[in-house]
């Protein structure tokens, strides 16, 4: 067994949590296109997904959203947006190292060098804690790294090989 935790880790930082909720689990206009959806997530997201074109905000919307008669709807439970609604400034960030602790197994760090949701010192400090634990950094892109180029995917794979999973 092996964990790959994609661009989370034991210390989220708010402002990418702010950052999502600014979004997360807001319904879609019903006559909304494909096309104006793209162009949404492309102005959104061009800070995280700076190498993406047009082509690829495509196929990231398609990723995150399904086709429902030619229109696309949300593809993920929007009660997602009601558990960010707590988040604040004012509000502690829970401690998520005990969880992280409880990994007893090989696990496999990935962060979009851009993510302002998983910093390079969260990373640094999950490394150092146990044995096990590897980083592999997904160079322009925030979070979620997307998995869809030649390095992220070798990477992954070579992780998994080494580790017999």
């Amino acid at each position: 067994a092996a964990a790959v935790l994609n661009d989370i880790g034991a210390v989220i930082e708010l402002s990418g949590l702010l950052r999502i909720k600014g979004y997360v689990g807001r319904a879609l206009p019903e006559s909304i296109s494909w096309a104006d959806l793209t162009a949404a997530m492309a102005h959104v997201n061009r800070g995280e997904y700076p190498r993406l074109d047009a082509a690829g905000f495509e196929r990231f919307a398609r990723r995150l959203f399904r086709d429902v008669g030619g229109r696309p709807a949300m593809d993920y439970d929007a009660a997602l947006g009601r558990t960010l609604e707590a988040i604040s400034p004012e509000t502690p960030m829970p401690d998520l190292w005990a969880g992280f602790d409880a990994l007893a197994c090989p696990t496999l760090v990935v962060r979009g060098t851009l993510s302002d949701l998983l910093s390079p010192e969260t990373v640094a400090a999950m490394v150092a804690r146990r044995p096990g634990v590897e980083a592999q950094f997904v160079a322009d892109e925030g979070h979620a790294p997307l998995f869809d180029d030649p390095v992220s995917i070798d990477g992954l794979v070579a992780f998994l090989d080494r580790v017999g999973a």
